[in-house]
């Protein structure tokens, strides 16, 4: 047959090995579940692997053909044993949940032709460092979150978007370089990293809601003043905080921005904030010196 699909060998437990026949074009569902399989052969017949094709089988190498042009989303999801795998320059996407949970999985080479990573693609994945190529225009939502190896990654000057929880929990992330191409860094971006230092671009004019919250190593930050939307949050419990320079543009410190920074010495708030809002110093214990602007208009509980 040209195809297979829909749980064709779902849940064969026992399975260890299958030949796929060069006739076979398109593989879809076939082998979820199979948590034996740990080696296949993909013919280049095959220019479709589809939807949840591998889903938590047992695979730990995996060379995909040239003839290989879509790798549908969760098709590799959960493959725990997964440490090697070869993606061809003939894939443009990598779709959602691809590699998710595949925790073994410590290296990977993202070859030139991708230009669109998808949502969720390496969440908790193995990977230790990853360097994505000038060619990616879209990262998606959550895409590293939870790669707890993870420590270096190259970010490419055709990213215009760190998306929502990016690098979320990422708990070894000491290094990241960020590209004066990027605009916005969205919510919970670098939350529970462990960054301690990061060089902002004066490209970016939004940070999110708790965008570098619970980085508990982060020790200095500087904001440059292109930034002009500071969102609540954005710096909660930043432990060994102990300077910050905030942009001259911001017109608002929201709710909880400062909250629990114990180590937070002093800070100067620029004349151009109308609004402080609730909590949004509260538990900085060492706080000594604060300068309230005459522009200041509200000061919320």
């Amino acid at each position: 047959s040209g195809n297979y699909q829909y749980q064709m060998f779902g849940s064969c437990k026992k399975l260890k090995r299958i030949n796929i026949p060069n006739t076979v074009k398109v593989i879809e569902y076939a082998f979820e579940g199979c948590t034996s399989l740990d080696s296949i052969v993909i013919p280049n017949s095959v220019t479709t692997i589809g939807r949840n094709t591998f889903k938590d089988t047992g695979l730990k190498n995996v060379v995909i053909p040239n003839s290989v042009t879509t790798i549908g989303p969760l098709a590799f999801y959960g493959c725990t044993s997964l440490d090697s795998i070869v993606i061809p320059n003939s894939i443009t996407t990598i779709e959602e949940n691809v590699f998710h949970g595949c925790s073994s999985l410590d290296n990977i080479e993202i070859p030139n032709s991708v230009t669109t990573i998808k949502s969720h693609a390496f969440r908790q994945s193995g990977l230790e460092s990853i360097v994505i190529p000038n060619s990616v225009t879209s990262l998606g939502d959550y895409t590293f979150e939870g790669c707890s190896k993870l420590d270096n990654v190259i970010i490419p000057n055709s990213i215009t978007r760190i998306g929502h929880s990016l690098f979320k929990d990422c708990v070894n992330l000491k290094n990241v370089t960020i590209p004066n191409s990027v605009t916005s860094i969205i919510d919970h971006a670098f939350r529970g990293t462990a960054i301690q230092n990061i060089t902002i671009p004066n490209s970016v004019t939004h940070i999110g809601f708790c965008a570098f919250g619970y980085c508990s190593r982060l020790e200095t930050f500087e904001m440059p003043n292109s930034v002009t939307s500071l969102d609540s949050e954005a710096f909660r419990s930043c432990n060994n905080l102990t300077s910050i320079t905030l942009s001259e543009n911001i017109d608002k410190i929201g709710n909880n921005t400062f909250i629990d920074c114990k180590k937070l010495k002093k800070i100067v708030i620029p004349d151009n904030v109308k609004t402080i809002g609730e909590y949004a110093f509260s538990a900085c214990s060492v706080l000594e010196n604060i300068s309230i602007p005459k522009g200041v208009t509200k000061i919320a509980k």
